[in-house]
């Protein structure tokens, strides 16, 4: 639940994605991270630590033809 609402502060309409959504729950100790590229790539990951969700979050972005991704923000549960 908690990417969810991380894509709706940074502004991204999930419901406006051909029809897709996105969400992830995290359990206790975890955090999710979302990344963004220059070119509107995203990417997304769990970690131990908002840095370690961060670091995940910006290879994902980068995998998935991300240029310039650079993380948007992290939530920790």
């Amino acid at each position: 639940m908690y990417l969810f609402k991380i894509l709706r502060i940074v502004g991204i309409d999930i419901h406006g994605m051909s029809g897709c959504g996105a969400f992830e729950f995290i359990g206790p100790g975890q955090c999710a991270a979302l990344a963004r590229g220059t070119n509107m790539a995203l990417g997304w990951a769990t970690g131990i630590s908002k840095a370690d969700a961060n670091q995940k979050a910006v290879s994902q972005c980068i995998a998935y033809s991300g240029v310039g991704c650079v993380a948007l923000l992290a939530e920790c549960n």
